[in-house]
């Protein structure tokens, strides 16, 4: 047995903590080739003997319950919780273990509140807590051959609402004002919300979600710029029940609202959207997958944070053929222009397109044609931040689903098209494209594309480049122009290198 490393990816982490109140769960469970019969399985746990851990989560390897390999196995083991969604390792201890059938090995422990709280965007990036498992037999040199990667994802659904402001540049500190919703993606939730400016020029959003099956939500705010970008600017970090008040802070200032009217009020008015992610009192759905032979590093990439339902989950896990037909039928139902009804419009050039296709293919679209935006009775959507070729190649996109002849630029303008569009699995495309081709070269570019964009994902993933490459990056000329520009990310990538750079 040369080693073997398992990857466990728990997506929808924190909601499941909170509703079972640290109740253990079980990775699904994986085999080694080289150990014939012996199956294993990874076990979190918020319990010991019945008593409930106030401070700490737990985490052991464990025999299955049904194992027809040998009665006692010594192996050299590690098991360690992941930080920032891949390499870097928080928490890891190495054991030799005894390992009869149904045994258990010495547990590892992270603090519960750096997990949920303290460290979350480290721990639970897009709540997704990432752990990791490897095995050799005793005094074996640290050989990786053997990989899979087991996922359990919890179904939970979303839903947004967008409403607005009027008069925002007159709003008085200490005041609550009522956000007026213009419309919202379902029918089944009553939404509410209002925001509190503070005597310090600071947003609090107080947001409730009535619908008598919700267990628990959490939600977060974005606000709509006049180049109809959906600008993150505050999210919740605990999960409420239905009827109770979720407050939280926004990252936006009174101040910077006012110091760019045009771009945030226009005509005085603040348009917001809240997205809420919710379950409701069934129980949720659970999705598990288990996949061997992958390149764990790139295969930790994988992501399912758009899923809205089990039944999407079900199709996120399984590759789908797109039907030939349909396709060709919609490319050239796009070449021949044969019923457009809508126009987007960039400063040089106007595309025609389809309304429904539009809609179908992404909810800001859906929005603007079916709400009292101005957009549904204007005659062309204006575009001026986009250029010609990204607005054709982001069509193309939509009704084929392909990209063709991709480079670096074109996927970083294709990147910004989809995340202002809220085209996941454009971006999706184009962020695996520029993971992909990261090099020293382009690494700060890319960080600050991440960073604008609000991409934790991606952020995590070149942050991880520079620790790795750490000299590279640092003494390169591409640095020290990035250093001079962009300060605060300069700074927040040193502290990661010097935080888990030498772990």
């Amino acid at each position: 047995m040369n080693g073997f490393t398992a990857v466990w990816r728990f997506e929808n982490f924190s909601y499941y903590w909170q509703k079972e109140d640290g109740a253990e769960i079980n990775s699904p469970e994986f085999q080694v080739n080289a150990i014939p019969g012996a199956r294993w399985k990874l076990k979190l746990f918020g319990t010991i003997h019945g008593f409930r851990m106030e401070d700490s989560i737990g985490l052991c390897l464990q025999r299955a319950e049904v194992d027809d390999g040998p009665d006692c196995l010594v192996l050299d083991i590690e098991i360690a919780f992941l930080v920032s969604g891949r390499s870097l390792v928080h928490t890891a201890e190495r054991f030799l273990t005894n390992f009869r059938k149904r045994d258990s090995s010495d547990a590892v422990y992270a603090m519960k509140d750096d997990v949920l709280c303290l460290m979350r965007e480290a721990f639970l990036p897009q709540d997704v807590l990432t752990i990791r498992c490897r095995m050799w037999e005793l005094d074996s040199p640290v050989m990786e051959e053997e990989q899979c990667l087991a996922r359990t994802i919890i179904g939970i659904e979303r839903a947004f609402f967008v409403g607005t402001i009027e008069k925002a540049n007159s709003l008085v500190p200490g005041l609550k004002t009522v956000v007026h919703i213009n419309s919202a993606s379902t029918d089944k939730l009553s939404f509410s919300m209002t925001i509190r400016l503070t005597d310090e020029g600071k947003f609090a959003a107080e947001i409730t979600v009535h619908y008598q099956f919700i267990k628990l939500f959490t939600a977060k705010v974005m606000i709509l710029d006049s180049f109809r970008n959906w600008k993150l600017c505050g999210q919740s970090v605990d999960w409420k029940k239905s009827g109770e008040v979720c407050e939280f802070p926004l990252t936006v200032l009174f101040e910077t609202l006012l110091s760019d009217k045009r771009l945030y009020l226009p005509k005085g008015v603040m348009t917001l959207k809240c997205e809420v992610a919710f379950s409701t009192e069934a129980e949720p759905d659970r999705i598990e997958t288990i996949d061997y032979g992958f390149d764990v590093c790139h295969s930790m990439q994988w992501k399912a944070s758009n899923v809205e339902n089990a039944n999407s989950l079900q199709s996120i896990a399984r590759d789908s053929e797109s039907s030939g037909t349909l396709k060709s039928d919609l490319i050239a139902l796009y070449k021949e222009r044969t019923l457009c009804d809508a126009k987007l419009c960039t400063e040089n050039e106007t595309f025609l397109a389809h309304k429904a296709v539009l809609c179908a293919r992404s909810p800001v679209f859906k929005t603007m044609f079916t709400s009292d935006m101005r957009e549904k009775t204007d005659e062309c959507v204006n575009i001026p931040d986009l250029e010609d070729d990204t607005v054709r190649r982001m069509l193309h996109f939509l009704y084929t689903d392909t990209i063709e002849d991709l480079q670096w630029e074109d996927a970083k303008d294709l990147y910004f098209a989809a995340d202002k569009y809220e085209i996941f699995s454009l971006k999706q495309k184009c962020s695996s494209f520029l993971k992909h081709n990261l090099q020293t070269s382009n690494c700060c570019d890319l960080l600050l594309l991440a960073d604008m964009h609000n991409d934790a994902d991606l952020k995590t993933f070149v942050l991880d480049h520079i620790v790795i490459q750490n000299q590279q990056v640092f003494l390169s000329p591409e640095w020290e122009t990035f250093m001079k520009d962009h300060i605060r990310l300069a700074a927040e990538a040193y502290s990661m290198y010097f935080k888990y750079g030498k772990t």
